[in-house]
């Protein structure tokens, strides 16, 4: 297996808010065969080497290369979305992702999975395996608009 296709399946969850216990599945044939599975190899790629640097910029830049964050923080704001004037979105999303990169920061030890592999493909989510060196796996669940992640559960626990 070359060096790339092993980067690909490193990946980390970007989940840094509050985690409970959940066990992993097991591998299933043809694992890879969706689009939605290598988008999730790719983000977790990126997040399993940001949570490594344990940087807020490198999780700056694997959310905004990975995930929809305007969505995700439009979403966050619920029924008071509508008061947000279009011309502040922008600044709310940067700030939201300052917030998210620097929080996933600070929890990135609890990040640093060994792999990850995609188990199962469904139409806008991937259900994946986060291994660990020392501790059982962790499932967690992909949620995709296009190629973009809108939401990651691990551990019961919704980004």
């Amino acid at each position: 297996m070359s060096r790339a296709a092993t980067t690909i399946r490193r990946i980390a969850l970007t989940a840094a808010i509050s985690l409970a216990a959940m066990t992993g599945v097991g591998p299933v044939p043809g694992a890879f065969a969706c689009q939605e599975g290598q988008l999730a190899n790719e983000a977790g790629a990126a997040f399993l080497k940001a949570a490594r640097s344990a940087s807020p910029k490198d999780f700056a830049s694997a959310l905004s290369a990975h995930t929809d964050m305007q969505k995700i923080t439009l979403f966050a704001l619920g029924k008071y979305r509508t008061q947000l004037p279009p011309a502040r979105q922008s600044q709310l999303v940067k700030l939201t992702t300052r917030y998210v990169s620097t929080t996933l920061a600070d929890f990135a030890l609890k990040f640093r999975g060994s792999a990850i592999k995609t188990i199962e493909c469904k139409p806008g989510q991937v259900i994946s395996r986060l291994e660990f060196l020392n501790k059982p796996a962790k499932r967690v669940l992909w949620r995709f608009n296009g190629n973009k992640v809108i939401d990651v559960n691990v551990q019961n626990v919704w980004l």
